[in-house]
């Protein structure tokens, strides 16, 4: 149950991650305990991560920076999603930076209403402002290395894995 505003944020600005069937899901590798681990061997090809036998799970963390509130869910490739104030009666999506392969982060300042969960067009039909707080990313591959960016397709909710401390895991569902 969320009880602070950051676990709050957390929730309502939840991300959707499509993952298309050529690209490994992607999950921490954290086991039952809640640690994480060296994760799972190289065996250059998918057949071993096409499914998360734990569920699927995403790390988080929340932060002030530069007058914006950053969320960053983390897997070994990660999505801030910038809030303009959690503390606001309405807060708004200011932007969102998805990391590349070599730890640079590509932003995205203005969304667009076709990479937020809900949308959609069909034939001459748009289902539109579903939502404007639920953005849409998916992993890809760029020269056999995967990349998040944002999407058009819908995709699945995490669970969120929100470090407390050092020693105490909060799982936001």
């Amino acid at each position: 149950m969320p009880v602070t505003i950051s676990d709050k944020a957390a929730i309502k600005f939840k991300p959707q991650l499509f993952t298309p069937e050529y690209v490994c899901v992607p999950y921490p590798a954290v086991d039952a305990a809640g640690e994480t681990t060296g994760g799972l061997k190289g065996t250059k090809r998918n057949d071993a991560c096409k499914y998360a036998p734990l569920g699927s799970q995403v790390y988080g963390r929340a932060r002030w920076y530069k007058d914006l509130w950053a969320i960053i869910r983390h897997d070994w490739k990660s999505v801030v999603v910038w809030i303009d104030n959690p503390e606001f009666e309405t807060p708004k999506i200011a932007a969102v930076s998805m990391s590349k392969s070599d730890a640079k982060f590509t932003t995205n300042a203005k969304i667009l209403p076709e990479y937020y969960a809900g949308y959609r067009i069909w034939g001459s039909e748009t289902t539109a402002g579903v939502s404007n707080t639920s953005p849409r990313f998916q992993y890809v591959t760029d020269i056999g290395i995967a990349n998040v960016q944002v999407s058009l397709e819908d995709g699945e909710y995490q669970d969120l894995t929100s470090g407390i401390n050092s020693r105490t895991r909060l799982v936001l569902l």
